[in-house]
């Protein structure tokens, strides 16, 4: 027996006559587009076939007595307030309040509702709008058009209910066309029926979570998606773009939720297009997101992987694949790396992201970086060079990561000479004397700081040439402006053998081994990545109004980021860059120190 023939039969034995008619409506799974519809945007929703019948015969009084077998008997007076009803009959209450205000001729009614929608989130709340809507309306000798229908059912929600969603669910429920999902514009209410390929089963799986949309934290994310909205001076964030998302200046938490239904509008009209297409493989792919989860999630040398060759599953069940080996490493014996390199931890938790609270952490080493011939993993160890710090600049530099104003000079005369030329390089500065084979010159006692004055610039080249050793090859002096702020952050990048170029910052300073604070995205990345980049790290609080200083420039943040994934993707033979640190002056970022890492020409 169908939900109607169940309702029908029960109303009869009720009430003990047949009901006049029956409404009927299904229940929906939305296969792309979360938390557009009230955005004014684009959702591609399904109906399915489960859903809710209502059964009505009129009465001669103005109550209305409604029976379901799940949640019970509900009994009203129309001329009251829907407010004033309980339980699922404020839903029945509402629908005929709206329909009356809509013109419909409403008396009171019997009515049997049956559902055999199952679990949560099928929005089974709109179906019993619907199906009573379309009920009650025929019971008043009209007709409706669904659109006309899910406005009310919205309103019911938003204004008798008390939740702010927007109208994908009722729309779907009165216009939803049996094997194709709808293309619904939220703001126009154009409807796109997109038949779904033959060979497409879309199964629902009951989690066992019940989440009521009243209690849930939805109304919190439309105000959010509000505020943005707001603060970019459009109608809704249907009209944003992510470039426009990614510079202002709001919460952070607002600022994801915001980017999410702009990305996720794009995200839906590439679905439809595969759909149109039948592309299955491509309506898999369309989120997109398994390439950043993966990269966020680096792992180093572990002895599970390389000692049986199988994986196992990360924090999310996804499985791990093996790092690709090489002799040396299973030596035990390192391959040539920065010596730099620093072991990096990305924070986990993101429920505790921005809350000032003690993070998660689990450990993130870089993986080693293995060159491949012909294909195969892990056969070759590919050679690599460490580019001076004065080379490292330049390159960065030139593709727009800013950095301190240098100059540099291979005596002492000509960094003088180089300095008094060049208005840029003002004292108080730093000089630090470099060369690919000079790695710790901190160690080495290889850096002067706050140096005052041209005298004293002379005096501290010539004793840093003077401790130059024949193993340090040719090694010239850098001279740049001293930097100061209370800030720093670090940033780089690793050629990793599994997913690529990857793009790593994180907190820097004397608070980088302490919280290690990290997030990665793959190169090259947009400023919608690296925005994000930002939004993941915990230590939010930096970035606001920190000891005098002003709240750190994100946009600058971002541009630099930006400029560091195309050194990655666009500088031959990079394997890793360091920039450490970032210091933050008057909010904006300035490169301190550089060091590449690229592959050495064979030719070289």
């Amino acid at each position: 027996m169908s939900i109607v023939d169940v309702a029908v039969s029960m109303h009869a034995d009720r009430l003990g006559t047949m009901p006049t008619l029956a409404g009927v409506a299904p229940g929906r799974v939305n296969l792309i587009g979360e938390h557009t519809d009230y955005n004014d945007g684009f959702v591609f929703p399904m109906a399915i076939p489960f859903g809710t019948a209502v059964a009505v015969s009129p009465r001669p009084d103005r109550r209305v007595v409604g029976h379901s077998a799940r949640f019970g008997t509900t009994e009203f007076d129309l001329d009251n307030e829907p407010a004033t009803t309980d339980g699922w009959g404020r839903y029945l209450h509402g629908m005929a309040r709206m329909l009356a205000d809509h013109g419909v001729e409403v008396g009171g009614f019997d009515a049997t509702v049956v559902s055999d929608i199952p679990g949560s989130s099928l929005s089974s709340s709109a179906a019993l709008e619907m199906a009573s809507g379309m009920a009650i309306t025929a019971l008043g000798g009209t007709t409706i058009s669904p659109v006309q229908l899910a406005r009310l059912g919205q309103r019911v929600e938003n204004e008798i209910i008390g939740v702010p969603v927007g109208i994908m669910d009722q729309l779907i429920s009165a216009a939803g066309v049996r094997g194709s999902a709808t293309l619904i514009d939220c703001r126009s209410l154009e409807l796109r029926q997109a038949a779904l390929p033959d060979s497409v089963r879309i199964v629902v799986l009951d989690t066992g979570t019940r989440r009521g949309l009243v209690d849930s934290e939805y109304a919190l994310r439309r105000a959010a998606c509000e505020r943005v909205a707001a603060a970019l001076g459009v109608e809704a964030l249907r009209d944003a773009s992510l470039a426009q998302v990614a510079k202002i200046d709001v919460d952070p938490i607002d600022r994801r939720r915001a980017r999410h239904v702009v990305s996720e509008n794009e995200r839906t009209l590439a679905a439809v297009d595969a759909v149109d297409a039948g592309d299955v493989v491509s309506l898999g792919g369309v989120d997109g997101r398994e390439s950043r989860i993966a990269a966020s999630r680096l792992r180093g040398h572990g002895p599970s992987t390389a000692r049986s060759g199988r994986t196992r599953p990360n924090a999310r069940g996804m499985p791990r694949r093996p790092h690709d080996r090489c002799r040396v490493c299973r030596r035990g014996d390192r391959p040539r790396r920065n010596p730099r390199r620093r072991s990096l931890r990305r924070n986990d938790d993101r429920a505790l992201r921005g809350a000032g609270r003690p993070a998660i952490h689990r450990a993130a080493r870089i993986p080693c970086r293995l060159a491949r011939a012909g294909g195969a993993r892990g056969t070759t160890l590919g050679v690599s060079i460490t580019l001076s710090e004065a080379e490292s600049r330049r390159i960065v530099s030139g593709y727009g990561v800013p950095v301190s104003p240098f100059v540099t000079g291979t005596s002492t005369a000509e960094v003088l000479a180089a300095v008094e030329a060049d208005a840029s390089v003002t004292f108080p500065v730093v000089a630090k004397l470099c060369g690919r084979a000079i790695a710790h010159k901190t160690d080495r006692g290889l850096v002067r700081l706050r140096i005052a004055d041209t005298d004293a610039l002379a005096a501290a080249c010539d004793e840093l040439l003077s401790k130059a050793v024949p193993e340090d090859g040719e090694v010239e002096v850098l001279v740049s402006t001293m930097v100061d702020g209370n800030r720093e952050l670090i940033a780089g990048l690793n050629d990793d053998p599994q997913f690529g170029m990857t793009v790593m910052v994180g907190i820097g300073g004397i608070l980088a081994e302490a919280i290690r604070d990290v997030s990665f995205r793959l190169a090259p990345i947009t400023e919608v990545d690296a925005a994000e980049m930002l939004d993941d790290l915990a230590t939010q609080r930096l970035f606001g109004e920190f000891r005098g200083e002003p709240e750190a420039d994100r946009a600058a943040i971002v541009e630099a980021l930006v400029a560091l994934a195309r050194v990655g993707a666009e500088e031959p033979g990079l394997r890793s860059a360091d920039l450490n640190p970032l210091i933050l002056v008057d909010g904006k970022p300035i490169a301190v120190d550089a060091l590449l890492e690229i592959e050495e020409d064979d030719d070289a």
